[in-house]
C-alpha cells in the first residue's frame, strides 16, 4: 500500500455560498408543513397510534423531508436518468467518510460537555456540518495515518455503504437499542477497533437531553392537541410503536397525503430498499461489471448471484483504492494553496439544513426560556 506524507499549509476555512432565496423557501415550506400536520385532524387518524414522541420527532423530520424533495426533486429525477458511476467521485465521497467520523467523534465529546466548539449551540448542528463536510472550520485537515487507516479498511474486506436513511452524524440512531451497532457505518467501527474510541458512544448525552427537555416545553407551550379536540391519552408514551423516517413510512405517507407531484421526486430521491434486496444489489453489479475496463475474475460461491455481488463489489473497492492517491494529492494542494474545494451537491443541501436548524434553534431556545421562566 502506498503511504502518504502529510501535507504542509494551515487549514483555511473557506465561506459557504450563501443562497438566501433558496433557504428562505426552505424554510418556509419546513414551517407550513409542520403546521399543517399539527393543525390538520386528518393526518392524527394516522398518527395516534404510534408512540407520542416519535410523532414529534416525525413530523420535525418529515418536514424537512417534503422542503428537499420539493427544492430538488427535479434536479434529482435529471440525475437518476443519466446517472453513471464514476469511482473518481466514489473515492471522493469515501475520503470524507474519514472527516464524518472524526465529526461524529466531536459531538459525542461535545453532547457529553467535554469540549465547546464555537458555532455549535444545539445537536442540529452538527447535521448541518456534515452537509458541508469539506468547508467545515474545526476539523483538523486529513493527515496520511488516517488515509492509510481508511484505506485498510477498505481492504480488510469488511467495507459496506451506509444505509441511506441514517445520517453520519446520526447520534440518536447510532447510540440506540433501535440502532446501535447494526445502525452504525461499518467504517466508524473499524475506526473505533483500531483506534479504541468505542467509548464515545458510552459517554452521558447531557446537551441532547436537556435539548429534548426545551423541546418538550416548547410543545406543551405551542400544542394545538386542543383546538384539534385530540386526547393526548391516547398516544402516550408507550401506547404504540415508534414511528420512523424510513422508506416504507415514507412511502406510505406521501401516498396517503401529498401530490403525485411530491411522490415522484421521492421516489427519484431515495433507493428503495427492495423486498429481495439481493435483485438491488445484483442490478448494481452488473452496472459496474458492464462498465469495467478490465476482466473480472468473480468468486467462487454456491448461488452465481452473490457472486457476481461479491466480484463488483471487489472491483469497485479496487477502483476507489486506485483513485485515493490521486484524491489525497489535490486535497493537499487545495489546502497548501488556499485553493476552495470544488462544489458538492451537498453544498446546498447545507444551506437547506441551515434553514431548517434555525427554526429548530429557535424551538429549543423558546423551550428554554419557557421552562427557566419564574412562575407567576
Amino acid at each position: 500500500m502506498k503511504q502518504f506524507a502529510d501535507g504542509k499549509g494551515e487549514r483555511i476555512p473557506k465561506q459557504l455560498i450563501q443562497d438566501p432565496t433558496r433557504r428562505a423557501r426552505y424554510e418556509e415550506i419546513v414551517k407550513d408543513t409542520i403546521k399543517e400536520l399539527y393543525s390538520s385532524a386528518r393526518y392524527w387518524d394516522f398518527f395516534k397510534s404510534f408512540n407520542e414522541e416519535s410523532v414529534h420527532d416525525f413530523i420535525t423530520e418529515y418536514a424537512s423531508k417534503k422542503a428537499w424533495y420539493l427544492l430538488n426533486g427535479e434536479r434529482m429525477i435529471a440525475k437518476k436518468e443519466r446517472e453513471q458511476l464514476r469511482f473518481r467521485d466514489l473515492a471522493e465521497q469515501c475520503f470524507w467518510e474519514i472527516q464524518q467520523k472524526k465529526l461524529f467523534n466531536l459531538q459525542a465529546e461535545w453532547r457529553a460537555g467535554l469540549i465547546e466548539i464555537e458555532g455549535i449551540e444545539v445537536t442540529r448542528d452538527f447535521y448541518c456540518w456534515e452537509k458541508a463536510i469539506t468547508k467545515c472550520p474545526f476539523l483538523d485537515p486529513v493527515s496520511s495515518a488516517e488515509l492509510n487507516l481508511y484505506m485498510d479498511y477498505l481492504e480488510s474486506g469488511l467495507y459496506m455503504e451506509k444505509s441511506w436513511y441514517y445520517n453520519w452524524q446520526d447520534y440518536e440512531s447510532y447510540n440506540q437499542l433501535n440502532g446501535g451497532p447494526d445502525a452504525t457505518p461499518e467504517w466508524y467501527k473499524f475506526y473505533d477497533s483500531k483506534i479504541g474510541t468505542d467509548y464515545l458512544l458510552m459517554l452521558p448525552d447531557k446537551k441532547g437531553e436537556e435539548e429534548k427537555k426545551f423541546l418538550k416545553a416548547w410543545r406543551e407551550t405551542n400544542s394545538e392537541y386542543n383546538a384539534l379536540g385530540i386526547n393526548e391519552e391516547e398516544i402516550t408514551t408507550g401506547s404504540g410503536p415508534n414511528l420512523y423516517i424510513n422508506y416504507g413510512t415514507l412511502d406510505f405517507f406521501i401516498n396517503t397525503f401529498e401530490s403525485k407531484n411530491l411522490l415522484s421526486y421521492f421516489k427519484a430521491s431515495e433507493i428503495k430498499p427492495e423486498d429481495d434486496t439481493t435483485e438491488a444489489e445484483l442490478q448494481d453489479a452488473f452496472r459496474i461489471l458492464n462498465r469495467a475496463n478490465e476482466t473480472v475474475r468473480l468468486p467462487d460461491d454456491p448461488d452465481w448471484k452473490q457472486s457476481v455481488i461479491k466480484g463488483a463489489t471487489r472491483y469497485k473497492i479496487k477502483r476507489i483504492l486506485a483513485n485515493l492517491p490521486y484524491v489525497y494529492d489535490e486535497y493537499l494542494f487545495r489546502i497548501k494553496t488556499g485553493i476552495a474545494f470544488s462544489e458538492a451537491e451537498d453544498d446546498s443541501l447545507y444551506q437547506e439544513c441551515v434553514a431548517f436548524t434555525s427554526i429548530y434553534r429557535q424551538q429549543v431556545r423558546e423551550g428554554k426560556n419557557s421552562s427557566e421562566a419564574p412562575e407567576s
